[in-house]
């Protein structure tokens, strides 16, 4: 309950996507996957140039796809709020599981053999503009998805490009999983200390957009996939991977919002990972 004169609450980074049609949400994550499995097998996954069946049906599903809650459970945790954490990982485990089914259930319904459950990617050959600018477009759909106003977009945006550019740079130098822990640290870092000031929003606020660039819920569909299809080298390779940089995105998050808070924040009240 919010008391009067008291902000809203941020947003949920991983909110529950099925609480807003109650009749219907615990159907949908496994209807929806069924139908673009069906689709994608039927019209796309023919000619292979365009890769892998799997990779077609991520962009799809990439709203129901928990790589959000996955990453902000391991965060949970590893600052200490155990039951939340605990609830958002079982959570996210099942609606992954529920995704997976889906795409099984639409391989039946078209007579499709799990083996057609390879992952290739494309070649890619959008030039670095187009890369560049798609940065705009991802802040601008994070922005709408979680009414966030549009006065913060130029400061969300230099955050994106900061955590993308910082990650780029560190893949290069110590790989991916070293790549994406410090980039998380920094924009936690960024994050807490923006969040400081009075005339800005919270700091959950400020992570939302870079939170979302670090994110790997497709690892653990293409992991599953690429295990029911029978590739199971890549597919516990995958899954590996994505316990790796989930728990790389959580630590240095949590390490980032440690080293970035003023020394008199307790005293302040201004703690970010404080226990209330």
């Amino acid at each position: 309950m919010i008391r009067p004169g008291e902000p809203p609450p941020p947003p949920d980074p991983c909110p529950d996507r099925r609480r807003h049609r109650p009749g219907r949400g615990p159907v949908l994550p496994p209807v929806v996957s069924t139908a673009v499995s069906v689709i994608t097998v039927e019209v796309f996954a023919r000619d292979t140039s365009h890769g892998g069946p799997v990779l077609l049906m991520l962009p799809a599903l990439f709203h129901l796809v928990p790589g959000d809650c996955l990453s902000a459970a391991a965060a949970e945790l590893a600052a200490g709020f155990i039951t939340t954490g605990a609830v958002r990982l079982v959570h996210a485990g099942f609606l992954l599981v529920q995704l997976y089914v889906g795409v099984l259930l639409g391989l039946y319904l078209t007579g499709t053999s799990t083996r057609a459950l390879f992952d290739i990617a494309a070649a890619s050959d959008l030039p670095r503009w187009a890369l560049f600018l798609s940065w705009i477009v991802f802040t601008v759909g994070t922005l709408l998805a979680f009414a966030i106003p549009f006065r913060l977009l130029p400061l969300l945006l230099v955050l994106v490009y900061v955590t993308v550019g910082v990650q780029s740079l560190a893949t290069k130098a110590i790989g991916e999983m070293g790549g994406t822990f410090v980039a998380a640290a920094v924009l936690a870092a960024a994050a807490t200390r923006s969040g400081l000031r009075p005339d800005r929003p919270p700091r959950l606020v400020l992570l939302l957009p870079g939170f979302f660039t670090l994110t790997v819920g497709s690892l653990g569909m293409r992991g599953l996939t690429t295990l029911a299809g029978g590739y199971v080298v890549e597919g516990f390779r995958d899954l590996l991977k994505l316990v790796t940089i989930v728990t790389a995105i959580a630590v240095g998050l949590v390490l980032g919002a440690v080293l970035a808070q003023p020394a008199d924040a307790e005293r302040r009240g201004t703690v970010p990972l404080r226990r209330t």
